[in-house]
């Protein structure tokens, strides 16, 4: 019995790690031209407004990464469902498939808060050297919203990969008409990530401590994440499976 179950075991993480690669590789080459395209048009609006003299105060990059959720989303959308029937035929189960998708979106998610970061970076002491003011408009914490800004964006994006999972599962199992009528509830997790980076959420925990924001912040972030991962186990546990025609 002890051995069946650790065969079991075994099985079950190489299927989680399968899924896992199999999810984070195709964001990182897909994600690799979408962040080619984001500097691009980060750097030719910086240059366009300076020419122009309209550029304000604040980060463009940040204007330019609300994309990179609905971006994420639409990945969701394509990339997991495309691997279920597979998964399942090669005698994967639904457990091993969310556990892998869900991994594949947190790496995924981490690439991008990465290289998220990386871009604040470098954006931060050129608007310095423009004597032009850098902020985030909808960050807060110590270094406003600077610190946190990887884990942020991680949970973030993540939070949306899964919603667009969640969205794609909905449609092939209630079909098009009630589909289309529970779409609202499935983008309950995305709203809300989008409303904890929402000025409001920021004047909200800006009395509070620098520490203290960082914590509350992202903790309501991976609350929203984990919400999100409950309706894709919720939806999936015994979605049916429509074989592939010859």
């Amino acid at each position: 019995m002890d051995e069946n179950r650790e065969r079991a075991r075994g099985l079950h993480k190489r299927q989680v790690k399968t899924l896992e690669n199999q999810v984070a590789g195709a964001l990182v080459v897909i994600g690799a031209w979408y962040w080619v395209v984001v500097v691009l048009i980060a750097a030719v609006l910086l240059v366009v407004e300076l020419r122009t003299g309209e550029i304000g105060d604040g980060s463009v990059v940040e204007r330019v990464l609300t994309s990179s959720r609905w971006f994420m989303f639409v990945m969701g959308l394509l990339i997991p469902f495309a691997l279920l029937v597979p998964h399942v035929a090669a005698g994967g189960t639904r457990k091993a498939f969310v556990d892998g998708i869900t991994r594949g979106a947190l790496v995924g998610g981490g690439l991008f808060g990465l290289v998220a970061t990386l871009l604040f970076l470098i954006e931060r002491p050129v608007f310095g050297a423009l004597d032009l003011a850098w902020f985030r408009e909808g960050a807060a914490g110590p270094g406003n919203g600077f610190t946190s800004s990887v884990i942020s964006e991680a949970l973030a994006v993540a939070t949306f990969f899964l919603v667009g999972v969640a969205v794609s599962v909905a449609y092939s199992r209630f079909g098009g008409w009630v589909g289309t009528a529970l779409l609202p509830l499935f983008l309950v997790p995305a709203g809300l990530s989008q409303f904890l980076e929402s000025g409001v959420v920021s004047d909200l925990v800006a009395p509070a401590a620098g520490l203290v924001q960082l914590l509350v912040l992202v903790g309501a972030s991976a609350v929203v994440l984990v919400l999100a991962i409950v309706v894709v186990d919720r939806l999936l546990h015994d979605v049916p499976i429509k074989p592939a025609v010859a």
